[in-house]
């Protein structure tokens, strides 16, 4: 197998531990920022794993057909996407409709 490409899964994967083991740690701060208590918080967090858990299926199914490669550069570029525009957000319910 290529060098790059295991490097470039590797970083993948890195990203997206990060992204979700990252958030319970923070989740006071991020509960302070959007001015919502601690449970509140927690609710974002869940609502992002069942998203991420009903949503890996159907996104496993429907890009059955589709070539690794173009489908790991789009999911890491979407994947970007959704961490830029949940770092930017300035409201909880801005932040449900993000996830």
């Amino acid at each position: 197998m290529n060098r790059p490409i295991i490097y470039l899964l590797t970083g993948g994967i890195f990203l997206t531990a990060t992204a979700e083991l990252v958030v319970a740690g923070i989740s006071g701060m991020l509960a302070k920022e959007l001015h919502v208590s601690i449970g509140m918080a927690g609710q974002l967090i869940t609502a992002y794993s069942l998203s991420y858990a009903i949503g890996t299926p159907l996104v496993i199914s429907m890009t059955a057909a589709m070539g690794r490669k173009k489908l790991l550069m789009s999911s890491l570029l979407l994947f970007i996407a959704g961490s830029l525009s949940t770092a930017l957000l300035t409201d909880y319910i801005a932040g449900l409709f993000v996830i």
